[in-house]
């Protein structure tokens, strides 16, 4: 009588199936973590950027920062009380740090000021955009979140 060794190629065929189904929900729940830990970290950042913009509001009165925040090549003098909207200067100042606002997944905004709908809401101190064509899942490209000085917090 002949004994059976190894595996058919039936039973091989399924178990390769078993292993590459249980990889597409595992390749997927990565890739959202990873787009939610983005996502944390880029309304962390955004906190930072509202909290600048207050503190210099009440340092420089009257003051108006807004536009899309951006790293500075020469951050060393504190220009805020000259005209000028540009957040840049809040490096300068010491409000924030240089070398992170150049991410490819989110652009930042100061608000103050601002009326452009499609990057601020209205009267925020900061808002936080997904930037399309990044690669990020779609539906983190058409989030807008914003800080208000009462500290409400919104998403869009």
């Amino acid at each position: 009588m002949l004994k059976k060794q190894g595996f058919t190629l039936m039973e091989l065929l399924i178990a390769a199936t078993i292993i590459s189904i249980l990889l597409v929900f595992a390749t997927v729940q990565y890739r959202n973590s990873a787009a939610e830990t983005r996502w944390n970290q880029a309304k962390s950042r955004l906190d930072q950027l509202a909290n600048a913009v207050q503190r210099a509001e009440l340092d420089y009165d009257g003051i108006v920062i807004q536009g899309q925040m951006h790293n500075s090549d020469s951050p060393t003098s504190c220009t805020l009380n000259q005209p000028g909207k540009d957040p840049y200067k809040l490096i300068g100042c010491g409000y924030l740090e240089n070398g992170m606002w150049s991410d490819p997944y989110f652009a930042y905004y100061a608000c103050r000021g601002a009326g452009d709908s499609s990057t601020c809401k209205n009267n925020a101190l900061a808002c936080v955009r997904g930037i399309v064509g990044s690669k990020l899942p779609s539906a983190y490209q058409s989030y807008m979140y914003c800080v208000w000085p009462d500290d409400v917090r919104e998403y869009n």
